[in-house]
């Protein structure tokens, strides 16, 4: 029996979408039942505690659980290893909350199409919404921030949550205004909704972008994304002189050349003051999330050709092209064998 082609696609399809359907639904249930668990068990019940006994609380240098005794004339081993045993016991469980959330909450992320919203303010506001049930101190939210940025959150939401888990849940913001002076209570509480909701996407807004020659006319462009789910291209279109890209190759292992530095020279082919020569390192970086080209880029102005390019190579050897051989536009050189 002939099966038509569009037949078995829409099958595999079919077959795909019910096992991500499957994963979606247990991690739903593996994160409710952390989440059930953590909050019944520990959390809640220990801010409560905390609630309750107000300024009596007990602390011990890094933590509320006092399991070894130091005091003032202890010898310093021994406050030290006080103060990270009573650390260890007072943060274990929410730190292994922490981490299967997180690997949880990246299971879950992994197959949503949809993550976030086009506007980084709603964006935060996602974050607040996860983070501020979560009432987990910043040791144990670190791992949650990071399944939430692995996979593939908004910085925004990911920052939002982090905040929001300590500042908004509802027994520290309940503690806040039994504690405190209304006004101090109202005046924290605002702040810490300012922070996560207005400041966090502002300070997230173009924090990802790269820069090299987009339109190949000589300058510099640059490309950014302003936290909407959309790449803005900020063309360079003053008047600009000239431009040579330098793209290295190496057979050697070190495929790109990283960590070579590259030399040209516009007037004399030789490297000296006056010949108008510049310099610049390959490199394998750029901004947050983003990856600038692993070639140098030189701005030569009028001149129409550099006469001398010299590549010193990381071991130390130099491959140089002079006079005719040092053309404009874009080049690629490879290692001298």
């Amino acid at each position: 029996m002939h099966i038509p082609a569009s037949s078995m696609i829409s099958m595999r399809e079919a077959g795909s979408e019910k096992r991500s359907n499957s994963r979606i639904w247990l991690s739903v249930a593996v994160i409710a039942v952390l989440v059930c668990i953590f909050w019944k068990g520990s959390r809640y019940p220990a801010l409560n505690e905390k609630a309750m006994m107000g300024g009596d609380t007990p602390l011990s240098g890094l933590s509320f659980d006092i399991i070894f005794d130091f005091f003032p004339d202890s010898p310093l081993y021994w406050a030290f290893a006080a103060n990270v045993g009573s650390w260890i016991v007072t943060n274990w469980k929410g730190m292994t909350f922490g981490v299967l959330f997180g690997a949880a909450i990246l299971t879950l992320l992994s197959v949503i199409r949809t993550r976030s919203f086009k506007n980084g303010f709603a964006n935060a506001a996602l974050g607040a919404t996860i983070g501020a049930p979560l009432g987990v101190c910043v040791n144990c939210a670190a791992p949650i921030a990071l399944g939430l940025h692995m996979g593939r959150m908004r910085l925004e939401t990911t920052l939002a949550a982090l905040i929001a888990s300590l500042t908004l849940n509802v027994i520290v913001v309940t503690m806040s205004f039994a504690l405190l002076p209304l006004h101090v209570a109202a005046t924290k509480l605002l702040l810490s909704l300012l922070l996560i909701l207005l400041i966090a996407p502002l300070l997230c807004r173009s924090y990802d972008y790269v820069s090299f020659d987009y339109d190949r006319d000589g300058d510099i462009d640059i490309v950014r994304d302003n936290g909407a789910i959309r790449m803005i291209v900020h063309r360079n279109d003053r008047p600009a002189g000239n431009g040579l890209w330098v793209s290295l190759r190496d057979a050697m292992g070190n495929s790109m050349g990283i960590g070579a530095r590259v030399i040209i020279c516009t007037g004399e082919p030789e490297i000296a003051p006056g010949n108008g020569c510049q310099m610049r390192q390959i490199k394998a970086s750029g901004g947050y999330q983003s990856f600038d080209p692993i070639a140098a880029h030189f701005g030569i102005g009028e001149a129409r050709e550099a006469t001398l390019i010299a590549v010193t190579w990381p071991d130390g050897k130099i491959t140089e092209i002079r006079g005719e051989e040092a053309l404009s536009g874009e080049i690629i050189m490879p290692r001298a064998s």
